[in-house]
């Protein structure tokens, strides 16, 4: 039996229980009642409206149009989402509204971006551009910069390879420059859109000036400032007079005296001429020779043919050396100068009457030449008979020539260093010191 005190016992607990169980009942009831927002405590969603591009957007040069992820459009440095529709559209932030009217930037890398002025919000409160937009080519600047001395090649060809890593979607509007190279000092190229180009050097004349590629991969970007631009300078001519230092001996009966050996070349590329030379001077305690300085005798001038441009530093011609046939090997590498020849000896018996004969006809030439023109010659030997001439006594038969050639066969060929002046200072009783001046000062910088 169940006392009073009892029950009020039971009760207690079972209203304690009701009570607890309600609060935590109210509490899930609380929890499922309010908005989901309220409850985790996060942000309300950015209000935005939409700026409608109602006449579309356009890429010049781009027939297919350029993907929406591509456009970047910017209000007050933010970036705006694009959304991909028809009409396509950005999405403005309400906060970005003021009472000033807003202006938006439009660009695609590769081309020139748009500043865009917003008109007033329509009755819904978006925006509508009526316009189209069109983005220009980003365009860039080249010059071109022609040496003191020229150059060999008669034109430059500039042609678009394909878009910079930055720019993937721009196109070249087939805008490519073919520039005749006749012109001094710096010639600007009319502007062309950004990307990676070649430039390639030619010659009217391909057979004997190989084209070549001057720069590869030449990127061209677009720069802020115009008076800035890529400049490309073009390899300067080998087509001038050298003079170098061959050697010296000792003058017989002239006690300490020497005699040294000046080497000249005068290249004309252009021509397919030129000449070689080799000038005997008393050597003193100190000389500086240049190409106009050299008074060669007849039979030691020979003529230059057959000359080939490999690529800007590198030429080489035949020519009868000592009066027999050589090719020679010219070529500049920092700033340095040499011409390595090297002889070519007849095949067989044929050939080596072929060129006794052919130089036999080469020395009555050459003493014509000295006595129709004797201030350019050794005075000592300017109007000699050819028969007087040192060299003629090699050519006096046949196998004088023979013995010629085998000696000229023993004696190993030296490259000769070469410049636009030679300096010879004495060092010892019978040595030398040879200074040899650059070819050309360091290209004018723009």
């Amino acid at each position: 039996m169940v006392t009073h005190k009892c029950l009020v016992r039971i009760g207690f607990a079972a209203v304690l229980c009701l009570v607890l169980g309600g609060v935590g009942w109210f509490k899930d009831w609380d929890r499922h009642a309010r908005p989901a927002t309220e409850r985790s405590g996060a942000a309300s969603p950015a209000r935005v409206v939409k700026v409608f591009f109602a006449a579309g957007l356009v890429c010049e040069g781009r027939e297919q149009d350029i993907p929406i992820s591509a456009w970047q459009v910017t209000c007050r440095s933010q970036h705006l989402v694009m959304t991909d529709a028809s009409p396509p559209s950005a999405e403005l932030p309400v906060e970005l509204l003021g009472a000033n009217p807003l202006r938006l930037t439009v660009r695609v890398p590769g081309w020139s971006g748009a500043l865009i002025t917003l008109p007033p919000a329509a009755e819904d409160g978006c925006f509508y551009i009526p316009d189209a937009i069109t983005l220009p080519r980003e365009m860039a600047c080249l010059d071109l910069t022609m040496p003191v001395v020229g150059t060999d090649y008669d034109m430059a060809e500039v042609i678009w390879l394909r878009a910079l890593d930055e720019e993937p979607l721009a196109l070249p509007l087939g805008r490519s420059s073919f520039v005749p190279l006749d012109f001094h000092d710096t010639k600007r190229l009319a502007p062309l859109p950004t990307g990676i180009y070649r430039c390639t050097l030619k010659s009217q004349d391909g057979a004997r000036i190989r084209e070549f590629d001057l720069s590869p991969e030449l990127a061209l970007h677009a720069r802020k400032d115009p008076s800035a631009p890529m400049v490309v300078t073009l390899p300067p001519s080998l087509s001038r007079t050298y003079v170098g230092f061959a050697g010296s001996a000792a003058e017989s009966g002239q006690a300490g005296g020497s005699t040294g050996f000046f080497c000249g070349i005068n290249l004309k590329l252009r021509k397919n001429t030129g000449e070689l030379l080799l000038a005997f001077r008393p050597l003193l305690r100190e000389q500086s020779v240049r190409y106009s300085d050299l008074k060669p005798r007849p039979d030691t001038v020979w003529p230059i043919s057959n000359l080939f441009l490999q690529d800007p530093v590198s030429l080489s011609f035949d020519c009868p050396l000592s009066h027999g046939d050589y090719r020679v090997v010219f070529r500049a590498a920092d700033g340095q100068f040499t011409a390595q020849p090297e002889l070519v000896l007849p095949e067989d018996g044929l050939q080596k009457k072929e060129l006794f004969g052919r130089m036999r006809a080469l020395i009555q030439v050459q003493a014509r030449n000295a006595a129709a023109n004797p201030d350019l010659f050794d005075a000592r030997y300017a109007r000699l008979p050819v028969q007087q001439l040192p060299n003629y006594e090699n050519l006096l038969s046949f196998d004088h020539f023979a013995r010629h050639l085998g000696r000229l066969s023993r004696i190993p060929a030296k490259p000769i260093e070469l410049g636009s002046q030679i300096t010879v200072r004495q060092a010892g009783q019978s040595s030398w010191d040879v200074h040899v001046d650059s070819i050309y000062g360091e290209p004018t910088r723009h």
